[in-house]
């Protein structure tokens, strides 16, 4: 089976993908990523071939941001999605990755192509090609009004080609993998072909742990990311000045375009770095601070870490709530951000045993869910 991957730029979008490739390439099938041209050599790490194709997750959002009609700049927290998918995925990055998605087709002919619930094109150039695809989740489900938006703004794209559009961009039309944990809220609608699949903590970017975090256990260890996107030095700054007389180590990391210097003197309790491979930190950790993007949220969560989540935008808002219902997260709106409250909460996280209970709970759930090779079977079945 040959067997294409599309994501678009963001590691994030990435990251999700990668533990079912692999599982299909070590069950002996022809796997091929058309990814932003700054994945490439991320993919290529991994052992697997890629072709670079549609925009990088940096051209995607100056080009949102130059929209006049659009209003981001304006927008801010659990709105700036609202505006930022449609506008972004829909509006932007789809017609420029079906412009290249359509000649790596005609050479590659893949028998499935597999995608990121962010990637529009691969649905419409699948229909073209008369092939199944699979919408891959990245951590939770796209709102349907902002998908429906993204439809909208998508659907002269499917017209072009004398096809009709399904509903709600295609996500739900064919086949969709879900890493979602069942108890969480956020999941496909009724009537969707769901194969449930386990979140793993992945990672392509490379990168090794500071020694300190080996060392012999001391005080606990706390995990600071704002990810790689929406990093603000300001947030972390006061998430720092929060942490900086409490009995703890603390790993912060601004991402990989960040500068460590910018954050300024930090206490001795605190090491800062641009990026840490999370699949080999969360094992060391005692609780994880973030914006809450799924990667690490699901990755703290299959860790049974509690978590004190600060969302900016995107889908943090989405797992920020739910990580806060299920009892294993707080979550700081940004307007309530202040070194107070970062210090309570952070109190509260590790002196009180049930955000740690709620969360191991969550981890032994996804524990129990299909492994990718577990999917790349059943895909095997539904492809023939």
């Amino acid at each position: 089976m040959r067997a294409l991957f599309g994501a678009p730029g963001g590691v994030g979008h990435l990251h999700p993908l990668l533990a079912l490739a692999t599982a299909l390439r070590d069950r002996g099938h022809d796997v091929r990523f058309a990814v932003a041209a700054d994945h490439c050599a991320a993919i290529e790490r991994a052992g697997l071939a890629a072709v670079a194709a549609g925009l990088t997750s940096r051209e995607r959002v100056a080009r949102v941001m130059a929209l006049p009609a659009t209003g981001t700049r304006r927008q801010r927290g659990r709105e700036h999605a609202d505006v930022g998918f449609p506008y972004g995925f829909g509006a932007i990055a789809m017609p420029a990755m079906v412009e290249d998605l359509r000649p790596v087709v005609a050479s590659f002919r893949p028998d499935v192509i597999v995608h990121d619930a962010a990637e529009l094109a691969s649905a419409l150039v699948a229909a073209e090609l008369g092939v199944r695809h699979v919408t891959h989740s990245f951590g939770t489900t796209v709102p349907t009004q902002r998908l429906a938006k993204a439809g909208e703004l998508s659907a002269h794209l499917w017209e072009q080609s004398g096809l009709e559009q399904p509903p709600y961009a295609a996500l739900f039309s064919d086949v969709y993998v879900d890493i979602r944990p069942p108890s969480l809220p956020g999941h496909p609608p009724a009537g969707t072909l769901v194969l449930a699949e386990r979140p793993t903590v992945t990672d392509a970017v490379g990168g090794e742990l500071p020694g300190s975090v080996r060392a012999a256990p001391g005080d606990p260890l706390v995990y600071v990311t704002l990810g790689t996107v929406f990093s603000s030095e300001s947030v972390l700054r006061v998430v720092v000045d929060a942490l900086a007389q409490l009995p703890l180590r603390v790993l912060v990391t601004v991402g990989p375009a960040g500068d460590p210097a910018a954050l300024g003197d930090v206490p001795a309790n605190i090491h800062v770095e641009r990026y840490v491979p999370q699949g080999q930190l969360l094992p060391f950790c005692a609780m994880v601070i973030s914006h809450a993007g799924s990667g690490t949220f699901l990755g703290a969560l299959a860790h049974g870490l509690p978590q004190l989540c600060l969302p900016q935008a995107a889908d943090q808002f989405l797992n920020a709530d739910a990580g806060a219902e299920m009892g294993a997260a707080l979550m700081l709106e940004p307007d309530l951000l202040s070194a107070d409250a970062v210090r309570s909460a952070v109190e509260q996280l590790l002196h009180s045993t049930s955000y740690k209970e709620a969360a191991e709970r969550i981890a032994a759930e996804i524990a129990a869910m299909p492994s990718a090779d577990d999917v790349a079977g059943e895909l095997e079945e539904i492809v023939g």
